[in-house]
């Protein structure tokens, strides 16, 4: 459908504590033109009276090549709310297809299962987009049941965040770090799965 403007409410079921908002966007603007999004995020207690909190900020400013725009919002503490609404209102009108929209009490890591295909090796991918801010996807593989360790560490060897911790069935996983938290500089991810141990340097940049 050709929009320009759009409004999905969540409700959460009761009255629960949110800090992290994200949405996958697909845009097909016309060739070269890029059509910039604004994406309100409001909360609500009773679904009538709402508080708008912030606006999402887009992963891929001004970017022209991809039509995939991932877009953050990040609260520096967490509130309560039971309803959350997702308002978006394009500059001019532009093909928009939505492919999820996420609420997280948590403002470190997401996991998802990416796959039920089952890979032939592990595998930890460099994380992406790199540089960052403040928030970036790594994907890794497990061919086999494994006890899964993700451990993200400064260059001082300090560990700064454990986004995974648990033992996971073979298959491709993708894990959303926030590091809102943290200053800028390079950082350095380490998973450890059994018999498997990789590293990647990510760059923090604010």
């Amino acid at each position: 459908v050709n929009i320009d403007s759009l409004h999905v409410l969540i409700d959460l079921g009761q009255n629960k504590q949110v800090q992290y908002f994200v949405t996958d966007y697909l845009l097909d603007p016309q060739p070269s033109v890029y059509l910039p999004k604004k994406i309100i995020i409001s909360v609500s207690d009773d679904n009538v009276n709402f508080n708008e909190i912030g606006i999402m900020t887009d992963s891929t400013p001004n970017e022209t090549l991809s039509s995939i725009h991932k877009y953050y919002l990040n609260l520096d503490a967490p509130l309560n709310a039971r309803f959350v609404k997702f308002s978006t209102a394009t500059a001019g009108s532009a093909w928009l297809f939505v492919d999820e929209f996420q609420v997280f009490a948590s403002n470190t890591s997401v996991i998802r299962e990416k796959s039920q295909k089952i890979p032939k090796q592990f595998n930890l991918e460099q994380n992406y987009p790199n540089p960052f801010n403040p928030t970036t996807t790594i994907k890794y593989a497990i061919p086999k049941a494994s006890n899964v360790i993700l451990n993200v560490y400064d260059m001082l060897g300090q560990k700064v965040a454990t986004l995974v911790d648990k033992n996971q069935n073979a298959g491709q996983y993708e894990v959303t770090f926030n590091a809102a938290q943290l200053t800028s500089g390079v950082y350095v991810l380490k998973i450890n799965a059994d018999e498997f141990a990789a590293s990647r340097k990510m760059v923090l940049l604010k």
